[in-house]
């Protein structure tokens, strides 16, 4: 079953993607039933009905999207992405989350990020033979989108071949943004309020005196 993106549990939109990942042949499958019924016939072996024009007419669009090769890699590009993010969405929900732990495990989700910015031909290499995989299932082939001499809507370099081109114009865009939302978001700038937590006294039990708090707390 597909999950919606929930708008306010962080981790159940991590887990929709990986969801909608694994059903992606099933639920192209199912657009095919809406579209045409003859195309999956032991589908309809018990029911009597057909769908109404406007419905099928969403599913031709849909279904015409989800076998575009495109949109398989800048999906596994997201999705492969913001996996990094989970583990601190699944934390920071925590009531009785600490403060200083959880900086410290923000600090090493950028880490991470930064990592796959890094190794991000690595990266694209993996999830293209995985992107790869998914048009043999469905029906679609590997290829770019077409390439004008002016776009202004999305990113449009130069590329030798479909594995060189999205690494280019979908996930390194995409990473530089993530990391710099992740470093702007949760900056040093951002932090001075969070440093006179360090005065509760179960927090300097913990983390030290107040000798090398001093001038960070004369914000």
């Amino acid at each position: 079953m597909l999950k919606g993106l929930c708008k306010t549990r962080w981790v159940e939109r991590h887990e929709c993607y990986e969801t909608f990942y694994e059903l992606y042949e099933y639920v192209c499958i199912s657009l095919e039933v809406i579209v045409d019924q003859e195309s999956h016939p032991h589908v309809y072996s018990s029911l009597s009905f057909t769908w109404d024009r406007e419905t099928k007419t969403k599913a031709q669009g849909l279904l015409a999207n989800l076998k575009t090769f495109g949109f398989i890699f800048t999906f596994l590009i997201t999705k492969n992405s913001l996996r990094t993010l989970k583990p601190i969405a699944a934390k920071l929900q925590k009531k009785d989350q600490d403060i200083f732990q959880a900086y410290s495990v923000i600090d090493d989700t950028i880490k991470a990020v930064a990592r796959v910015r890094s190794n991000i031909e690595e990266e694209c290499h993996e999830w293209f033979e995985d992107a790869s995989r998914l048009p043999n299932k469905i029906g679609a082939t590997v290829s770019v989108p077409r390439i004008t001499g002016r776009q202004e809507h999305r990113n449009n370099a130069p590329s030798v071949n479909p594995e060189s081109h999205y690494p280019v114009n979908v996930a390194l865009p995409f990473t530089d943004h993530l990391l710099e939302e992740m470093s702007s978001r949760f900056s040093e700038d951002n932090r001075a309020g969070a440093k006179i937590f360090a005065l509760v006294p179960s927090a300097m039990v913990k983390h030290g005196g107040l000798c090398n708090l001093a001038e960070k707390l004369q914000f």
